[in-house]
């Protein structure tokens, strides 16, 4: 089946119940409701200590002393989706353990190139792969999504991928140093404290104030990246170091998925959800490798990555140059290292506070098929299916990015939304886009 999906927050879903599944289901072609393993108001700024697991209990991780949903709310989440599955949709739980619901869980978190612990805006500790404890709640969690999740058609697996929000600054992109890293990469013969000290240049060079006379698109050019990673191999290492440990921990997370799905859901499939194609090879998600053991892959095409993290990024960049690069000429190597395309000449500040969004007109509707070339090698191989994000109530944006991703052949999508998309009105003004 071409899957359709549109994730619908908790809180929503609770309150509408119906009425919203049927607006939907009369307006859309949506066949398949995403939701989330955490009960919780995923709009930035809300704390994660009002996040709740959603799962009945946690054996193997009650040392961590997780927050669970009690029986009875519990019991509310798994008759809505009976009531999904009534209504003709199927449902898909977006799982995303590297998120750790354990807010302010710092033995748990990446540990960035300055030695700080990592954290994601809602207060949950970034989850380095390599770390036991990561591993076993990450395990444990699966474990009782797919076993009690008994409506579920799909599991999605999000976030397969280190820090790439900065919202504490750059150096958080730079990770991971924690203990388990460490140990491991010496064990596998890896000088590590030679590979933080090359990280730790790298880090510092890009904020070092000598850019006076230069240009950033020669800076920040792909040939001189290029250039950099043959002088300076243990930064090539680490990256390939990212690349092995994400893709042992993603390997076995879905082997124990699929090991409890034979007992209790035996028709539930599994998909990846990756960043955008050709970012996700240095945030440490090898896709190509791990499409062969997914029913299906979903490459993200997000406005918060060009409109939000490479701005955030940029700006400390430029900040360096003690006022010698202005923002846009920040942006458009590193956009064009991505294939993002150059962006616009000016950027359009957001007025009214929208979640994720810094700028509106940062998304290019040629980046789908900017990034086919990353994609080729899974190309008829699995099937895919684009998330794409609806942003600022923009229908008509939203409307053209579909349009690219039919036009290159990808028949379904999963779409991310907020609250205010999914009154009746809204959802009856999307007729035709999604």
């Amino acid at each position: 089946m071409t899957i359709k999906s549109i994730f619908l927050q908790w809180s929503v879903a609770i309150r509408e119940q119906e009425r919203l599944l049927d607006d939907l289901a009369k307006w859309t072609d949506v066949n398949t409701i995403e939701l989330s393993d955490i009960y919780m108001d995923w709009d930035p700024g809300v704390s994660g200590n009002d996040a709740l697991l959603s799962i009945p209990n946690a054996e193997g991780i009650t040392d961590l002393r997780p927050q669970l949903l009690g029986e009875s709310q519990l019991n509310v989440l798994l008759n809505y989706m009976e009531l999904v599955r009534s209504k003709g949709f199927d449902v898909a739980c977006n799982f995303t353990p590297l998120f750790v619901c354990l807010p302010d869980e710092s033995s748990m978190a990446c540990v960035d190139v300055r030695g700080d612990p990592v954290f994601f805006s809602h207060g949950f500790p970034m989850g380095c792969p390599n770390n036991p404890t990561v591993r076993r709640y990450s395990e444990v969690l699966l474990r009782e999504v797919v076993s009690t999740w008994s409506q579920a058609n799909r599991i999605c697996m999000n976030h397969m991928e280190y820090p790439l929000w900065a919202d504490g600054g750059m150096q958080e992109l730079f990770v991971c140093f924690c203990r388990w890293c460490e140990e491991k990469a010496e064990k596998q013969g890896i000088d590590f404290k030679r590979v933080r000290y090359e990280v730790e240049t790298l880090y510092d060079g890009l904020l070092q104030d000598n850019r006076h006379g230069s240009d950033p698109a020669t800076i920040l050019s792909a040939g001189r990246v290029m250039g950099y990673l043959i002088r300076h191999p243990y930064v090539a290492s680490w990256i390939k170091f990212r690349l092995d440990s994400m893709t042992e921990y993603v390997t076995d997370l879905v082997q124990t998925g699929r090991n409890v799905a034979k007992e209790s859901n035996p028709d539930l499939k599994f998909g990846l959800e990756f960043i955008l194609p050709s970012m996700a090879t240095v945030f440490g998600t090898d896709f190509v490798t791990l499409s062969y053991m997914f029913d299906w892959m979903t490459p993200k095409f997000p406005d918060y990555l060009p409109g939000t993290i490479i701005p955030k990024v940029a700006t400390e960049i430029a900040s360096a140059s003690d006022g010698s690069w202005n923002l846009e000429q920040t942006m458009r190597p590193i956009r064009e290292i991505f294939d993002l395309g150059p962006g616009p000449d000016t950027y359009i500040p957001v007025s009214n506070p929208i979640p994720d969004i810094l700028y509106l007109n940062a998304y290019d509707l040629s980046i789908p098929a900017r990034q086919m070339k990353y994609l080729e090698p899974i190309v008829g191989k699995v099937p895919i299916y684009p998330y794409l994000w609806l942003t600022n109530n923009d229908l008509d944006h939203m409307r053209g990015k579909v349009k690219a991703v039919r036009e290159l052949g990808f028949p379904g999508q999963f779409v991310w939304c907020w609250e205010n998309d999914l009154s009746s009105a809204a959802v009856k003004a999307a007729k035709g886009v999604y």
